[in-house]
């Protein structure tokens, strides 16, 4: 889908309603989503546009610029695979505290069991 609209852009064959300005869209979109929504898959798709769009701009003859956006598009990408590292490792948090929750109850039952136990066998 990336490809496919940096093809368009780059052919001048925009639809109506479509942005001409793209990249700045979609990087906004991106921050926006990440911030406001916490979904961070908006940053995925900006770093695949930004690179197509800077190997467009490469076939052009702007090497510097073209540079430029492939170091968003890596940017981007890290944005992305931080957030979702972030999140796997807030769930391999939880499910460590429920498991050390779960073993202190499992602790707490054998020693209630045992203490009944000592209790009638004392009597």
């Amino acid at each position: 889908m990336a490809e496919r609209k940096v093809t368009v852009l780059a052919k001048g064959e925009l639809k109506l309603g479509e942005v001409a300005n793209e990249w700045d869209f979609v990087e906004s979109e991106a921050n926006f989503s990440a911030l406001f929504k916490g979904d961070y898959n908006p940053y995925l798709y900006a770093s695949f546009f930004l690179y197509h769009w800077g190997l467009y701009i490469y076939s052009t003859g702007e090497c510097l610029s073209s540079a430029r956006f492939m170091i968003q598009a890596s940017t981007y990408a890290g944005y992305w695979k931080g957030a979702r590292e972030r999140d796997e490792w807030l769930q391999a948090q939880e499910v460590a505290k429920k498991t050390k929750i779960d073993s202190g109850k499992k602790v707490g039952e054998g020693r209630a069991a045992y203490s009944s136990l000592l209790a009638v066998w004392c009597d």
